[in-house]
C-alpha cells in the first residue's frame, strides 16, 4: 500500500536552493511506494512541480512571529489555513509530514499531534534563537541539516539536535562536462574567448559580498585587462550597484544579468572561476554546483562555506569583508590555467563523494522509510 507524503514549502518567487532540494527529494521518490502532495506558496514553484506532475496547491502560510517592535499574529488566517490542510490530510489519508523549512513548521505541528502521524522539518539556514521555538521546529520527530555548522548553531541557540544530510548536486545530467564549450554563449554576452570569467551566483544584495566581490574584482582589473565578471541573480539593490558600476566606468567588464532559469548553462559554457562573499550561508549550494562543473571556488571562510570548499585544493577561503585577501585570491586563478584546471578536477572529485544527488537521495529515502515504513 502507498504512503502518502504531504510536503509543505514556503519560499520566494524563485526556484532557489531550498526548492532545487525539494524538486531532488520528489523527483527521486518511487511513486509505486510514495505518493508525493506539495503545499507551497510560490506560483513559480507550483508551475515547476506541475511540470514534473506532482499533485500540488497554492496555499499561504500565516506566521506568528515577534521580532523587536514587530509583531505578527494571524490567528484568523492561521486558523482557516490549518484547518484547510488538515480537511486535506484527512482526505489524502497523510502518513507523514515533511516541514521544507522552519516557517510551514508552524502549521506542521498542530497537525501531527491531531493526526497522530510523523514530521520532518528540513531546516536550510540557521536562524535566531526565538525562531526555533515560534516555528516549533524542536517538536518534529526528525530535523535534517544541510551543513554541520547549521546544526552547531541551532545545538547552540536552541539545544535542537538533528541529522546532517548534506545537499546533493546532479553530477550526472545537469552539472557534468559533456561537450566542448560553446563560443555562442560568450558571445551572446559580449565576452572574449580568451577573457577569463568571474561570477557570482545568487541574490544581489550587501549580506552577499556584492560590493566587496566589486571592490576586489576592481583592483585585480587594474593588472589583468582580460578579466570579467557576471552576477546571476536578481534583488532590490541590483540599480544600486549597476550604478557603482557606471560611475566607476567598469560597465563593459561587469555583467548583472538577472535571474536565469539555469546556471548550468553559465558554468558550463561561460565562466572559469566562481565566487561567493556572503557573511552567512546554511552551506553554499552554487559552490558546489559549480565544483561539479569543474569551476574553482573562492568563498568566505566561515558559515556553511567552509564545509564545501578544501582550501587551496578545490578553491581558495578568504577571511570575512577582507578584500585584500580576495584580491589576491582572484589574481592567482585569474594569472593561471593551470591552477583553474587543477581545482576544478579536484572539485569535481570532492562533489562525486560527498555532494552527489544519489547520496543525498539514498538519505533523505532512508530517513522516510525508518518513520513510515511500520505504519
Amino acid at each position: 500500500m502507498k504512503k502518502n507524503i504531504l510536503f509543505l514549502h514556503s519560499g520566494g518567487n524563485q526556484i532557489r536552493g531550498t526548492e532545487f532540494t525539494l524538486i531532488t527529494v520528489l523527483k527521486s521518490l518511487d511513486k509505486s511506494v510514495f505518493y508525493p502532495i506539495v503545499v507551497c506558496d510560490s506560483e513559480v514553484f507550483l508551475l515547476k512541480l506541475k511540470s514534473i506532475n506532482i499533485e500540488c496547491y497554492l496555499r499561504k502560510f500565516p506566521e506568528f512571529m515577534f521580532e523587536g517592535s514587530y509583531a505578527s499574529f494571524p490567528l484568523f488566517q492561521y486558523v482557516r489555513a490549518f484547518r484547510w490542510l488538515l480537511n486535506l490530510c484527512k482526505r489524502s489519508k497523510i502518513d507523514l509530514l515533511y516541514a521544507n523549512g522552519g516557517r510551514p513548521c508552524q502549521l506542521a505541528v498542530p497537525l501531527k499531534k491531531i493526526i497522530k502521524i510523523p514530521l520532518i522539518c528540513q531546516f536550510h539556514h540557521p536562524a535566531p534563537k526565538r525562531y526555533y521555538y515560534i516555528w516549533l521546529v524542536k517538536l518534529a520527530d526528525r530535523v535534517f541539516f544541510p551543513s554541520q555548522f547549521t546544526a552547531n548553531h541551532s545545538k547552540y541557540k536552541a539545544n535542537l539536535d538533528g541529522k546532517v544530510i548534506y545537499l546533493g548536486i546532479d553530477n550526472i545530467d545537469v552539472y557534468a562536462i559533456k561537450n566542448k564549450r560553446e563560443c555562442r554563449y560568450r558571445n551572446a554576452l559580449g565576452i572574449d574567448s580568451a577573457d577569463v570569467v568571474f561570477s557570482q551566483v545568487g541574490f544581489v544584495g550587501e549580506y552577499k559580498g556584492v560590493g566587496l566581490v566589486i571592490n576586489a574584482f576592481e583592483e585585480v582589473k587594474k593588472t589583468n585587462p582580460n578579466i570579467k565578471l557576471v552576477f546571476i541573480g536578481d534583488g532590490p539593490e541590483k540599480e544600486k550597484y549597476l550604478t557603482i558600476v557606471k560611475e566607476r566606468g567598469l560597465t563593459d567588464s561587469i555583467l548583472f544579468l538577472g535571474y536565469v532559469d539555469s546556471v548550468a548553462e553559465y558554468f558550463l559554457q561561460v565562466v572559469d572561476v566562481n565566487i561567493l562573499a556572503s557573511n552567512e550561508e546554511g552551506l553554499g549550494l552554487v559552490l558546489l554546483q559549480a565544483s561539479a562543473c569543474r569551476l574553482p571556488n573562492i568563498g568566505t571562510n566561515g558559515t556553511g562555506i567552509k564545509e564545501t570548499i578544501i582550501h587551496s585544493r578545490t578553491g581558495f577561503l578568504f577571511k570575512e569583508n577582507n578584500k585584500d585577501e580576495l584580491s589576491r585570491y582572484i589574481q592567482r586563478l585569474a594569472s593561471s590555467n593551470k591552477l583553474r584546471l587543477e581545482m576544478g578536477l579536484c572539485g569535481e572529485e570532492m562533489v562525486d563523494k560527498k555532494f552527489s544527488e544519489k547520496s543525498y537521495v539514498s538519505n533523505i529515502k532512508n530517513e522516510i522509510y525508518e518513520l513510515v515504513g511500520s505504519r
